[in-house]
């Protein structure tokens, strides 16, 4: 008779053990939080077409910039931040994004953070 148990094998020297999941995990939220920054920047790039000119805004927090952005029509929905799983608030830290002004260059720039608030991975900027 045969047993109605699965066995479980293991390869020995299979990549997936070698690598923590819980690393793939932060690199997939820090994905995302890059594809959500796109979103906002092509969300900017509206919001300059309508106005004529990009936010004002000085290390303005990602909650502030999505109200704003709402407020005038380019952004449809609230972004959750994916290592909370919440809404983004103005004191977030891991996956934050800062976005800054400068009326007098007319360029702006959207800076990202991962899983380490103090290390951008990511800086995007009007040219």
């Amino acid at each position: 008779f045969f047993s109605s148990r699965r066995r479980h094998t293991r390869l020995q020297g299979d990549w997936s053990s070698d690598v923590c999941s819980s690393d793939l995990q932060i690199k997939a939220k820090e994905s995302a939080v890059k594809s959500l920054a796109h979103t906002i920047q092509l969300a900017l790039e509206s919001y300059y077409l309508s106005h004529q000119t990009y936010p004002n805004g000085t290390d303005m927090s990602l909650a502030d910039l999505v109200q704003l952005l709402q407020n005038s029509g380019e952004l449809s929905s609230i972004p959750k931040n994916p290592f909370t799983g919440a809404a983004y608030t103005a004191t977030d830290q891991k996956g934050s994004m800062s976005y800054s002004f400068l009326s007098q260059t007319e360029r702006y720039s959207l800076t990202v953070y991962g899983n380490d608030p103090n290390a951008n991975i990511l800086i995007l900027e009007n040219s």
